[in-house]
C-alpha cells in the first residue's frame, strides 16, 4: 500500500489526535505540523497582544495560533491557522466550546519562519483571501516588514519605522518595529 492508498484525513481526525505537544493543521487530508521558531512565536505573541490592548471583546475576537479555522468552500475538511487571527463579533458572535472556529477570519497574519517556502506562503495568502478573509498580513523577521495582502489589490509593504492600520481592526495602530525582538 502507497502513501496515496491511505485514507484522507477530516477535521474530526484532528480533533481526535492525541496532543503531543505540536500544532498541526489539515492540508488536502493530510496532517501538517506548524514549525514555528522561538522568534516566530514571540513575533507572534506581540501581534497579538498589541491587538488585544486595543480591540474590545464587543468588537471581536483576537485568537493565537492554535485557534484552526475550516472555512473553505473548496475543501470544507481543510483546517487552517493562521500565526493570529481576528474575527469580528458580527460574524461570530460566540467561540465554538468544541471543534473549529467556522467562518474566515477578517484578518489572518502568518509570521514567516526560518524553514517557510516562498511559494507555501503565497499559497496560503491565497487560500485565506479565497476564504474570504479581507486582511492578510505576512510578516518578515528578517526584513523586519509586514506585507499587506487585501483582495484584488497591490499587496502593501510596511516597513519597520512606519505605522501599522487597518480598517479591520479598529482603534487599532502601531509601530511595525514594536512586533520585533530588539536589535544587540
Amino acid at each position: 500500500m502507497s502513501i496515496a492508498d491511505l485514507p484522507k484525513l477530516k477535521a474530526a481526525d484532528l480533533l481526535a489526535r492525541q496532543d503531543d505537544g505540536h500544532i498541526y493543521e489539515l492540508v488536502n487530508g493530510e496532517l501538517v505540523e506548524l514549525n514555528m521558531s522561538g522568534e516566530t512565536s514571540w513575533i507572534a505573541g506581540k501581534v497579538a497582544a498589541a491587538l488585544h490592548l486595543v480591540i474590545q471583546p464587543q468588537v471581536g475576537w483576537v485568537l493565537p495560533v492554535d485557534a484552526g479555522f475550516r472555512c473553505f468552500p473548496r475543501d470544507p475538511e481543510q483546517v487552517r491557522k493562521p500565526d493570529v487571527a481576528f474575527v469580528r463579533r458580527s460574524r461570530l458572535s460566540s467561540l465554538p466550546l468544541e471543534g473549529y472556529i467556522p467562518v474566515s477570519p477578517d484578518l489572518a497574519v502568518e509570521v514567516v519562519s526560518p524553514n517557510d517556502l516562498a511559494y507555501e506562503v503565497e499559497a496560503k495568502v491565497e487560500l485565506w483571501l479565497s476564504a474570504g478573509v479581507q486582511e492578510v498580513w505576512v510578516i518578515m523577521p528578517r526584513s523586519r516588514t509586514v506585507t499587506i495582502h487585501k483582495p484584488n489589490q497591490v499587496p502593501r509593504v510596511v516597513l519597520a519605522a512606519q505605522t501599522i492600520e487597518s480598517p479591520e481592526l479598529p482603534g487599532f495602530s502601531a509601530q511595525v518595529d514594536n512586533f520585533f525582538p530588539p536589535t544587540a
